[in-house]
């Protein structure tokens, strides 16, 4: 008997979980704005742990850009906090240019951009991914 019920209850947990993983996964659609043509533009959503760091697990490369409007959608991602981070490489030099000042030479963008008053913090650029799609638009700034 209890050879048949396990039988029965290993296929039927099994086919939970997945839905359960399923359940806590959605997609995320980011239309990026404003991007010039040229070089590659690097777009990756960040944990806390990897927010302005060269990480991330979800995020996709936009080679040669041609400029204007951009969306793409990055598909399954678990529930959880994340950050957007873009990167345009506008030289395609393969570097992050920064002024002597400090500010960024190469176009960037962020989740919640408009909240900035300083340094980007994980607290201020999240976004919450949960059972539904979510939706960003930003538009890359370029100092010059």
């Amino acid at each position: 008997m209890r050879n048949t019920l396990t039988k029965i209850l290993t296929p039927a947990l099994a086919s939970a979980a997945l839905l359960v993983g399923i359940a806590n996964a959605a997609d995320v659609i980011i239309t990026i704005e404003d991007v010039r043509a040229g070089g590659d533009l690097y777009i990756a959503l960040q944990t806390e742990g990897q927010f302005m760091k060269n990480e991330g697990d979800y995020g996709e490369i936009v080679q040669d850009t041609e400029g204007g409007d951009i969306t793409i959608t990055l598909t399954d991602i678990p529930a959880g906090d994340y950050a957007l981070s873009v990167w345009h490489d506008i030289d395609d030099d393969a570097v992050f240019d920064m002024s002597e000042q400090g500010l960024p030479e190469d176009g960037w963008a962020m989740s919640n951009q408009s909240e900035l008053r300083g340094m980007p913090t994980f607290e201020i650029v999240h976004f919450t991914v949960a059972d539904e799609d979510v939706e960003l638009t930003e538009s890359v700034i370029y100092s010059n």
